[in-house]
Parts: structure tokens; C-alpha cells; sequence
């Protein structure tokens, strides 16, 4: 069995550590693209939440306390 050259050891090293920047790379590049589209998922109103205030009628705080509460109940025992 013949000794590989230490030319080739060093071009097969090289290219080891460039797949393994590759593959880094990717990993990092697929990580945040899937923190990206979870982050805008998570912040994405699901419930109608801002347009029902958006409509809300002008009045005191205790009634819109009560408002906002009453519809944020329905939206979360309506997601069960």
C-alpha cells in the first residue's frame, strides 16, 4: 500500500474544509430563513385583533377594556 503524497493530502484536507464551509453556510442560511418566516408568522395578527380596534367605537376605558376582552376570548376559545 503506497503513502499518499502530501500534496494530495493537503488538496483533500482543502477541500474538506471548504465542504464543511459549505455546508456551515447552508445550515446558517436555512436556519434563518426559517426564524424569519416563523418571527413574521408569530407577529402576523391571525385574529382580526387590529382591525376590531381599528373599528371600535369611541368609548370609556373600562368599556373598551370589556371590548377588547370579550374579543379577545372569543378569538382564543374559537381557535380550540
Amino acid at each position: 500500500m503506497t503513502k499518499p503524497s502530501r500534496k494530495r493530502h493537503q488538496r483533500a484536507m482543502r477541500n474538506l474544509r471548504s465542504a464543511g464551509w459549505e455546508a456551515a453556510k447552508f445550515t446558517g442560511d436555512t436556519t434563518s430563513k426559517a426564524i424569519v418566516g416563523l418571527s413574521r408568522w408569530v407577529v402576523t395578527d391571525h385574529t382580526g385583533m387590529g382591525r376590531a380596534l381599528d373599528n371600535m367605537p369611541k368609548m370609556g376605558f373600562v368599556d373598551s377594556a370589556k371590548y377588547i376582552l370579550k374579543h379577545f376570548l372569543i378569538a382564543v376559545f374559537g381557535a380550540y
